[in-house]
C-alpha cells in the first residue's frame, strides 16, 4: 500500500459512485480518490433537467418507498429537499404493494371512457396475479419459468368464467393489457415473458407512498458531490480498460507498485490500489469483453450477459392551455385492439406508440402545462431512433383519438429521454430474467480477485445491479455504493490492527420461519454462542477484537412500533452465555411504550440479574447519550476487560429481529458524530442479514459497533407467546396470518380495557368477533374484492370485504400507537 494511503479509483459518478465516494472520504484513513466520470456532470441515471419553466426528471422519478429504511429518502430529508407531505408520518407509512396508482382517467383509442369501476376491477384482478407471484419465492418449483406466462396463465382461466358480452370481454382484456405496459415500465423490461417467475418475489417494496423532490432529483447527487473534497471528481474520463491482478508502476510514484491500472480514452493511465466499477449492467453488457484485462472470471461475466436490463422513457409533451381537468393526475390510454393474450408481430414504425401506459400530469410550470407519456422496451428503443418532429406527430394523434377531438391543438414542444442510445448507460435498468436468479446479482456484486489470490479487493462493483432486494432503484444504487465502501474500510482497518478471526457470513432467513424450533434454533446457537467461544478458546491478548466484540450491548425486544412490550423473545441462554463480559440492556422506543409500571418493570428484571439498563427512544434520540458513558463506565470497571493501552472500544449489539438495532447505530451516530445513518433499517424483521463489518459511532473515546441479524429463541414456549412475538413483529406478519393476528390482538385490546379502536374505526362499540369488526374496517377503508360464487344456475361474482387487507391495516394502525398502549407480558409484573 502506497506510504501516502491507499489510491482508491471509482469508475462512474452516478448516485453509487458518488456514494461509495462520500463514505471513505469520511474514513479516519482519508484515501487518495478520484471519481471518473465520463459525461460532463454527475448524477448517472438521476439526470434532472430546467426546461418548461420548471424542472422535469429524464431520469430516476419518484423515491420508491419513501420511509425509515430507504437512505435515499433519509439523505433527502436531512438535506431538506422533501416537502412537508413528503415527510409526513402518514406519507411514510402508506402500504402500495409496488403498485401504479389508478389513473384519474382511463380513455381508449376510440375516443370513449372507460369506467373507473371497470379499470378498478381489472386492476385489482391483475395486482393480485402480480402478489400471488411472490407466492414461488424458494419454491422448489414453479409452473412456467416467466412472470409473464404466469399471468396469462392465469388469466386464461379467468377469461374462460366471463359471462359478459364479447365487447365487455374485449375491452377488459385491452385494460389488462395496459397493465400489461405498466408492469413492463416498473420492471425495465420489454416483456413481462422476459421476467424470471421464481426469484421475482425477492424484489423488496418499502413502505411509502412514491414521491418526488420538487427542485430535481438530481439536487440530491449535487449535495452528495458538493460535499466530497475539491478537484476529487473528474468530468469527460470514460474509461476504455482496467487492467488488474498486476503489478504496475508509474515515474509519478517512484518506488511503488501497484495492482490496478485504468486506462482511459484519452491515453492516460492511473494507478490504483482499488477501483470501484459503478458503470451500468447496459454498459458492461456491451464492453465488458474489453473493459477488463484479463477478463473477468466465467462465472461473473455469465452473470452479466443473464441478467436483464431493459429500457423505459419518457416523452415530455409541453401544451399552452391543458385539455385535461384540474385534478387530473395520470390518463391512461387503453388500446382497444390489443390483448395480452394475443401476440401480435406488427412494424414497430405504425404501432410503437401502442406501448404508451398513458401520460403523468405534471406540476404546473411558470407558464406551461406538461404531460409525460412512459413507454419501455423495444418500442422505447425504437422512439430514440425517430426525429422530435415524429414523434411529435404520432403523439398527436394519439391525443386526438383519445380524447375524440381531432382540432386538439398540438404540443408546442417536446422533449425526452434516450437512454438506450446513451453510449454509458444503453439502457434503463436490471431485471432477474428468465435464466438467471439473485446469485446472480450476488455473483455480480462480488469483488476481485475472487480467488483469494493477489492482492485483495482489486475491482469493487457497484450499481443498482449488484443489489439483490433493491436492484432497479436508487436505494439499491446508494446502498451498493455503501457497501463497497465499508468493504474497502474493513480491509484497511484489519491492516493497521492486530490480525482478527474472521466470521463466517451468517445470514437470517426471514422467508424460512414457518420452521420456528428448527431454523431459528441454528441461527441463535451460533450467535449466541459467540461470547462463549470468546470466553472458551480465545487469549487474554484477542479479547478486544472487533469482530469478535467481547463488549456486548444486548438490545432485547422491549417494545415494538405500537408501543407495547414483550421481553419473552430473549434467549434465557445469553446471560450465561455472556459469562462475566460487560453488557447492557437497551429498552427501545420507548415513546410508544406503557411506562406507568417502569420501576416494576426495572425491578423485575434486576431479579434477573440485570443490573444495567436504559430506555430509548432511537427516533428522537431520547436517552441515547447515556449509552456511550455507561458502556465506557461498564468496560473501565471491568478487572478483565479494560486494558489502559486500548484506545477503541468495539460493542455487538444484539436482540431480537425488528427491534431497532440498526436504529440504535443510527441515532449514536447522529449524537456522537453529527453524520448519517450507516445501517439499514426497516419496519420488518430481516433487513440486516449478516453480521456487519464495524461502524464507528463515537470519537471520544473511539468506539465501533457491529450490527447483527435478528435471532429469537431456539423453542417459543406456547401458542400465546408465539402469538405476541408475532404482534412485535419479530417474523413477517404474512408466514403467521394477519387474521390470526388481529383475532389475538382484538382479544389482547379488549382485555387490557383499550377500546381506542371503537372510536378509531367508528364501531360504536367494543366487540370480540373479529370477522365482525374487520368487516366492517375493510368497510370504512373502501377495502372490497370481487368473488366467484358457484350456484346451481350458473357463476355470480360477490362483492365482499377485503378481510386480509383489513386486518393489515388494523395491524398497522396498532403498530402505530394510535389504538393504545399495553404491555404483553404485563402479567410478569404482579410477582415483582
Amino acid at each position: 500500500m502506497a506510504s501516502g494511503g491507499p489510491r482508491v479509483l471509482v469508475v462512474g459518478g452516478g448516485i453509487a459512485g458518488l456514494g461509495a465516494a462520500q463514505r471513505l472520504c469520511s474514513h479516519p484513513a482519508a484515501p487518495h480518490l478520484r471519481v471518473l466520470e465520463a459525461t460532463a456532470r454527475a448524477g448517472g441515471r438521476i439526470r434532472s433537467e430546467r426546461c418548461f419553466g420548471g424542472v422535469v426528471e429524464l431520469g430516476a422519478h419518484w423515491i420508491h418507498g419513501p420511509s425509515q429504511g430507504n437512505p435515499v429518502f433519509q439523505l433527502a430529508a436531512e438535506f431538506g429537499l422533501l416537502g412537508e407531505k413528503e415527510l409526513s408520518e402518514e406519507n411514510q407509512l402508506e402500504e402500495t404493494g409496488g403498485h401504479v396508482a389508478l389513473p384519474s382517467k382511463s380513455c381508449t383509442s376510440s375516443g370513449t371512457c372507460v369506467s373507473m369501476e371497470l379499470v378498478t376491477e381489472m386492476a385489482s384482478l391483475f395486482y393480485g396475479l402480480i402478489d400471488r407471484t411472490r407466492e414461488f419465492l424458494n419454491a422448489p418449483e414453479t409452473p412456467v419459468a416467466s412472470v409473464g406466462e404466469f399471468l396469462k396463465q392465469e388469466l386464461s382461466r379467468q377469461v374462460a368464467n366471463w359471462t359478459e358480452d364479447e365487447g365487455t370481454k374485449k375491452l377488459k382484456l385491452a385494460i389488462l393489457n395496459t397493465f400489461f405496459n405498466i408492469e413492463c415500465c416498473v420492471s425495465g423490461t420489454h416483456s413481462m415473458d422476459l421476467v424470471a417467475l421464481a426469484p421475482f418475489g425477492e424484489y423488496t417494496v418499502l413502505p411509502g407512498l412514491d414521491c418526488t423532490l420538487a427542485g430535481g432529483y438530481q439536487g440530491l447527487t449535487n449535495r452528495i458531490l458538493a460535499s466530497l473534497p475539491k478537484d476529487s471528481m473528474v468530468f469527460d474520463k470514460p474509461v476504455k480498460t482496467i487492467h488488474w491482478n498486476g503489478s504496475f508502476q508509474e515515474a509519478a510514484f517512484p518506488g511503488e507498485t501497484f495492482p490496478v491500472m485504468v486506462e482511459c480514452e484519452d491515453g492516460t493511465r492511473l494507478p490504483a490500489h482499488h477501483v470501484i466499477v459503478t458503470v451500468p449492467l447496459g454498459f458492461l453488457k456491451e464492453h465488458q469483453d474489453t473493459f477488463f484485462k484479463p477478463p473477468l472470471p466465467a462465472q461473473k461475466a455469465e452473470a452479466i450477459k443473464k441478467i436483464g436490463f431493459g429500457t423505459n422513457n419518457k416523452i415530455f409533451l409541453e401544451f399552452e392551455e391543458p385539455f385535461w381537468e384540474p385534478d387530473c393526475q395520470l390518463i391512461q390510454v387503453v388500446w382497444e385492439d390489443t390483448s395480452p393474450l394475443q401476440d401480435t408481430a406488427l412494424s414497430l414504425q405504425d404501432t410503437w406508440f401502442k406501448k404508451l401506459i398513458g401520460f403523468l400530469v405534471l406540476p404546473p410550470f411558470e407558464s406551461s402545462h406538461v404531460l409525460c407519456g412512459f413507454i419501455a422496451g423495444l418500442e422505447s428503443e425504437f422512439m430514440e431512433t425517430l426525429s422530435d418532429e415524429e414523434v411529435l406527430l404520432s403523439l398527436t394523434q394519439v391525443l386526438r383519438r383519445v380524447t375524440g377531438n381531432p382540432q386538439l391543438p398540438s404540443a408546442k414542444s417536446v422533449l425526452r429521454s434516450r437512454w438506450h442510445s446513451a453510449p454509458y448507460t444503453q439502457g434503463s435498468y436490471s431485471y432477474v430474467a428468465v435464466g438467471s436468479t439473485g446469485d446472480d446479482l450476488d455473483l455480480l456484486a462480488q469483488p476481485l480477485p475472487a480467488d483469494g489470490t493477489g492482492t485483495q479487493l482489486q475491482i469493487l462493483f457497484a450499481g443498482e445491479a449488484t443489489h439483490r432486494t433493491f436492484y432497479s432503484t436508487t436505494h439499491g444504487a446508494l446502498l451498493s455504493g455503501w457497501r463497497e465502501a465499508d468493504r474497502l474500510i474493513g480491509l484497511w482497518d484489519s491492516q493497521v490492527q492486530q490480525p482478527r478471526p474472521r466470521l463466517p457470513n451468517v445470514t437470517y432467513n426471514q422467508s424460512d420461519t414457518k420452521m420456528f424450533p428448527l431454523l431459528l434454533s441454528r441461527s441463535t446457537v451460533w450467535l449466541m454462542s459467540l461470547p462463549l467461544i470468546i470466553n472458551g478458546s480465545l487469549s487474554e491478548e484477542t479479547e478486544h477484537l472487533v469482530f469478535l466484540a467481547p463488549h456486548a450491548v444486548s438490545v432485547t425486544r422491549a417494545c415494538i412500533s405500537s408501543g407495547w412490550w414483550s421481553w419473552r423473545g430473549r434467549n434465557p441462554l445469553f446471560q450465561d452465555l455472556l459469562g462475566l463480559k460487560p453488557h447492557l440492556l437497551v429498552l427501545n422506543k420507548m415513546d410508544l411504550a406503557d411506562l406507568t409500571e417502569q420501576q416494576k418493570i426495572v425491578h423485575h428484571l434486576e431479579g434477573k440479574g440485570l443490573e444495567n439498563i436504559i430506555f430509548t427512544n432511537c427516533v428522537k434520540d431520547e436517552n441515547i447519550k447515556q449509552i456511550i458513558p455507561k458502556v465506557t463506565e461498564l468496560i473501565r470497571n471491568s478487572y478483565r476487560y479494560h486494558r489502559a493501552e486500548n484506545l477503541e472500544y468495539c460493542i455487538m449489539v444484539v436482540g431480537v429481529p425488528n427491534v431497532g438495532k440498526s436504529s440504535l447505530i443510527n441515532s449514536l451516530r447522529r449524537q456522537h458524530l453529527r453524520i448519517g445513518k450507516a445501517a439499514r433499517v426497516g419496519g420488518e424483521p430481516g433487513i440486516t442479514r449478516a453480521v456487519t463489518s464495524r461502524i464507528q459511532v463515537c470519537e471520544r473515546p473511539l468506539m465501533f459497533l457491529l450490527d447483527t441479524p435478528g435471532v429469537l429463541a431456539p423453542r417459543i414456549e406456547s401458542v400465546e407467546t408465539g402469538l405476541k412475538l408475532a404482534l412485535c413483529g419479530t417474523v413477517l406478519d404474512h408466514l403467521v396470518g394477519e387474521e390470526t393476528m388481529a383475532d389475538y390482538l382484538l382479544y389482547t385490546l379488549n382485555r387490557h380495557g383499550l377500546f381506542g379502536y371503537v372510536q378509531h374505526y367508528g364501531l360504536g362499540s367494543a366487540c370480540d368477533n373479529i370477522e365482525w369488526v374487520l368487516k366492517k374496517v375493510a368497510v370504512k377503508l373502501g377495502r372490497t374484492r370481487k368473488v366467484k360464487v358457484l350456484t346451481g344456475t350458473g357463476n355470480v361474482n360477490v362483492i365482499q370485504p377485503d378481510y386480509v387487507m383489513a386486518a393489515r391495516d388494523f395491524l398497522r394502525t396498532f403498530r402505530n400507537g394510535l389504538l393504545g398502549q399495553v404491555m404483553l407480558d404485563g402479567d410478569l409484573l404482579p410477582a415483582c
